[in-house]
C-alpha cells in the first residue's frame, strides 16, 4: 500500500504542470539559445554527411536542425506541455528510433543521448520521461535481440555492448534530477499560496476590524446632528455603487469604502453652534466650516491602517473646474476617490434633510447633478453616476 501511494504520490507529480513563475523568461531565453546553438551544430553536420553519401545519417540530422530550431521559438509553449509539446517528442522519438536503426554515425548514435535531456528541459518532465522511457526497451531490443543485426557494421563491440545501459543510466539521471526540480518546483509554489492564503485571511480579518472600528468614528460624527445620521454611511455606498460600475476590484472598492466612512471626519473639529445653526453661516462661520476638510487630512494622514485614507477628507470639496476648496484643485489634480466621493457627498445632500432646508426633490436633484458636470463635477464620473442616482431616487419614491 506505502509503494503504491509512492506511485501514484509520483505520477501525480509528473502529471502537474509546472507553475509559472518571474525566472520564467529567463528560463525560456537559455532554453532557447541551447537549441539554436544545437541546430547550428547539427545542419552543417547536416550537410556533410550528404557530402559523405551518408544519405540516411544526413536526412536524419537535418531532421533534427529543424526540431531544435522548431523548439527555440516554441519553447514558450512546449513548457506548458500542450499538444505541441507532444507532437515535439514523438517527432524526436522517431528519430530516435530511425537513428539507431539505420544511422552510421558516432555522432548521430550519440546524439540520442540528449533526447530524455532535450525533451525534459524544453517540455517539462511529465512528455520528457514518456519519451525517455520509451526508447529504453526499444534500444535493449535492438542491440540484445537477434535484431542487432540490423545495426550499422560500423559499430564497435563496445557500443553494442553498452550503449543501451549507458542511455538507460542516463536517461534515469536526468528524469531524477528534473523530477527533484519540477516538485521543489511546485512545493514552493503550493508554499506561496498558502502563505498568501494566511496573509490574505489576516488582512481580511484585519480590514474587517478596521471597517468596524471606522463605521463607529463615522456614526460618532454623523451623531453630532440628527440631520446627517448615515450620511457618511450613504456616502461611502454610494462611492462603491460608482466604483463598482468602472470596474474596480473588489478590495480596492473595500478601501474607498472606508475612506468614504472617514470623508467628514475633520467635522469634529468644527463648533456645534455652527455645524446645527438653522440660519444662514456668516462668511467667517463658512471659512470655519470649509476648514473641516484640513482638519479631516490631519486626523487621517498618519492613518497607517488605511493608506491614502486622506485624501477622501481633505479633497471632497474640490472641485473639477478648480474653484473648490482647500487648495482648489483642477481636473486630474484631485485624486480619483475624492472626485467619486465628492459626487456622491453631493447627491446625498441634496437628496437629505438638512437642519436648514428640506429634502429636494428627484428632478432637481438630477438637474443640479447635471448642471455641476465640467464644473462641480468629473464629466466621465458623472455620467456613469447618473443612472445609479436615478435608481437610488426611484427607490426612494417607491
Amino acid at each position: 500500500m506505502g509503494i503504491r501511494f509512492q506511485i501514484m504520490t509520483i505520477l501525480r507529480t509528473i502529471n502537474a504542470k509546472p507553475p509559472k513563475n518571474k525566472h520564467d523568461t529567463e528560463s525560456l531565453r537559455a532554453k532557447s539559445v541551447c537549441c539554436l546553438l544545437l541546430a547550428l551544430f547539427f545542419f552543417p553536420v547536416s550537410i556533410f554527411s550528404f557530402w559523405r553519401v551518408h544519405d540516411a545519417d544526413g536526412m536524419l540530422f537535418l531532421a533534427l536542425t529543424v526540431l531544435c530550431t522548431s523548439g527555440a521559438f516554441l519553447v514558450r509553449r512546449l513548457y506548458r506541455q500542450g499538444a505541441i509539446s507532444l507532437l515535439f517528442c514523438l517527432s524526436m522519438l522517431a528519430i530516435a528510433v530511425c537513428a539507431a536503426l539505420w544511422g552510421c554515425s558516432y555522432i548521430l548514435l550519440m546524439s540520442i543521448l540528449m533526447i530524455p535531456v532535450l525533451t525534459s528541459s524544453l517540455c517539462g518532465i511529465k512528455y520528457g520521461s514518456i519519451t525517455g522511457a520509451l526508447l529504453i526497451p526499444y534500444l535493449f531490443l535492438l542491440f540484445y535481440t537477434p535484431l542487432s543485426g540490423r545495426l550499422s557494421a560500423t559499430y564497435s563491440s563496445e557500443i553494442r555492448a553498452f550503449f543501451p545501459i549507458m542511455y538507460a543510466v542516463i536517461s534515469t539521471v536526468f528524469f531524477i534530477f528534473y523530477y527533484f526540480m519540477h516538485k521543489q518546483s511546485l512545493d514552493k509554489r503550493q508554499n506561496e499560496q498558502t502563505l498568501e492564503k494566511a496573509v490574505n485571511a489576516e488582512h481580511d480579518k484585519l480590514m474587517a476590524m478596521t471597517t468596524q472600528t471606522i463605521l463607529s468614528i463615522s456614526n460618532a460624527v454623523d451623531a453630532r446632528d440628527a440631520y446627517t445620521k448615515r450620511h457618511s454611511s450613504r456616502v461611502a455606498e454610494y462611492s462603491v455603487m460608482l466604483a463598482k460600475s468602472l470596474g474596480w476590484d473588489a478590495r480596492r472598492m473595500e478601501q474607498l469604502y472606508n475612506i468614504a466612512l472617514l470623508h467628514d471626519i475633520g467635522k469634529i473639529g468644527v463648533s456645534d453652534s455652527i455645524l446645527k445653526k438653522h440660519a444662514s453661516l456668516t462668511d467667517a462661520e463658512y471659512e470655519a466650516i470649509k476648514q473641516h476638510a484640513v482638519i479631516g487630512g490631519e486626523i487621517l494622514k498618519d492613518l497607517t491602517l488605511l493608506p491614502n485614507a486622506s485624501i477622501g477628507a481633505i479633497s471632497h470639496h474640490e472641485r473639477y473646474d478648480g474653484t473648490g476648496y482647500p487648495y482648489g484643485l483642477k481636473g486630474a489634480q484631485i485624486p480619483l476617490e475624492a472626485r467619486i466621493i465628492g459626487i456622491a457627498d453631493a447627491f446625498d445632500a441634496m437628496n437629505s434633510s438638512r437642519v436648514y432646508r428640506s429634502k429636494m426633490a428627484p428632478g432637481y436633484i438630477l438637474q443640479e447633478l447635471q448642471a455641476g458636470r465640467g464644473r462641480q463635477f468629473d464629466p466621465e464620473l458623472l455620467d456613469k453616476f447618473l443612472p445609479i442616482a436615478e435608481q437610488i431616487l426611484e427607490s426612494n419614491v417607491m
